[in-house]
């Protein structure tokens, strides 16, 4: 027998319950019966809310938490929420170490431009000696690892300030909850991609 998932959909969208069907090995699926909506889904769905107040609704083809405020005060709740998570990247990025970060950065652009010969800072060598490898590498190495995360940081800074304003104002401007949870799953995808592009785990709400 094979088990099938299924998420139970009331007709304003909000999610019943999930509904587990064992089929036979062979053959078509056997369909719920259900007076709702029905949608297919890869497992159980989690019922434990990010916080008071909310109803897992079912939205653009998957089930999403929404507030079960007035319109305006879930507005208010998501655009907070966005600044919360770009302050969230940037703790779990650089926490209070953004100085040191910096002057390792200057001092290894400072040994690249050098041709990466010459007196190498503690900062470069350091990090070639002990760093997630496990392995010692060069100096040169390290230089440039250090400058692509870098980089790579300066990049998500930009991204985060431009998507972070368009997704504002995309939940400003929603005109019922559908579209202000459109607006907040594609920030709240955003955000997962860019931490898992940065090397940080992933955050739930």
């Amino acid at each position: 027998m094979i088990k099938r998932y299924y998420a139970e959909v009331l007709p304003d969208g909000t999610v019943e319950q999930t509904l587990i069907v064992s089929d036979p090995d062979e053959g078509p699926p056997q369909l719920p019966e259900t007076v709702h909506d029905f949608y297919p889904i890869p497992g159980p769905l989690g019922w434990t809310p990010p916080r008071a107040g909310m109803v897992k609704k079912w939205i653009d083809g998957t089930d999403v938490w929404v507030s079960t405020a007035d319109l305006e005060t879930q507005k208010a709740e998501s655009i907070a929420k966005a600044y919360k998570d770009v302050d969230d990247v940037y703790r779990d990025a650089v926490g209070n170490r953004t100085t040191e970060y910096n002057e390792a950065e200057q001092d290894a652009l400072a040994f690249k431009a050098a041709g990466y010969t010459g007196t190498v800072s503690e900062y470069v060598s350091s990090y070639a000696q002990y760093n997630p490898t496990g392995v010692v590498q060069s100096d040169q190495w390290a230089a440039d690892v250090i400058i692509a995360r870098a980089n790579a940081f300066r990049t998500a800074q930009r991204l985060m300030r431009s998507v972070r304003f368009a997704r504002q104002a995309q939940m400003q401007a929603a005109a019922n909850d559908q579209e202000l949870a459109t607006a907040v799953a594609l920030w709240s995808g955003f955000i997962a991609q860019l931490r898992i592009q940065l090397g940080l785990p992933p955050k739930g709400d």
